[in-house]
């Protein structure tokens, strides 16, 4: 399952995703902290999104997680979900 699309924010250092499952729109949010964590504090835009594209299972996990109250392993339960309209 790939993204619509992928922004980012704060300079290239957050990450959000635009997602559609199950004709529902979702924005998951990598925020600054966790990709800090896990790319390091220089890491660049390109880098980042690189981590996010590999790690993506995990990442999309967290939509079914919030749907059906499950737990997510560390670090994509620092993943933050939300539902748009």
């Amino acid at each position: 399952m790939e993204p619509n699309q992928i922004e980012s924010r704060k300079a290239g250092k957050e990450l959000v995703l635009m997602m559609q499952v199950d004709g529902r729109q979702y924005r998951l949010t990598a925020p600054e902290e966790l990709l800090d964590d896990e790319c390091g504090d220089d890491a660049d835009e390109a880098t980042r999104t690189a981590w996010v594209r590999k790690h993506l299972p995990g990442i999309v996990s967290a939509i079914g997680a919030r749907e059906d109250g499950g737990w997510l392993k560390a670090p994509y339960n620092r993943i933050m979900v939300e539902e748009i309209d």
